[in-house]
């Protein structure tokens, strides 16, 4: 049966990088999330039909979709260690 080693401690910078990270995307979950909740506020204040207020998430959610797999070719696959 194979062992796990124990891990390294992060450095201070290392952790301020996950931090950074995690924040981000906790920052998309609810930007996802506050425009589903918005939706009946956002159809009688704009005038929208259901029809139109699903355009709306479908180009949403499509700019979304886009730009993570672009930017999910910018993305070095891990980080750098200082040596």
């Amino acid at each position: 049966m194979a062992q796990a080693e124990a891990a390294v401690p992060l450095t201070w910078r290392e952790q301020s990088v996950v931090w950074l990270i995690s924040g981000g995307h906790g920052v998309t979950h609810y930007m996802h999330t506050i425009v589903v909740v918005l939706s009946p506020i956002l159809r009688v204040q704009f005038d929208l039909s259901y029809t139109q207020l699903g355009l709306f998430y479908t180009i949403y959610t499509s700019g979304n979709f886009i730009a993570a797999v672009v930017g999910g070719w910018k993305v070095p696959p891990q980080l750098p260690t200082e040596q």
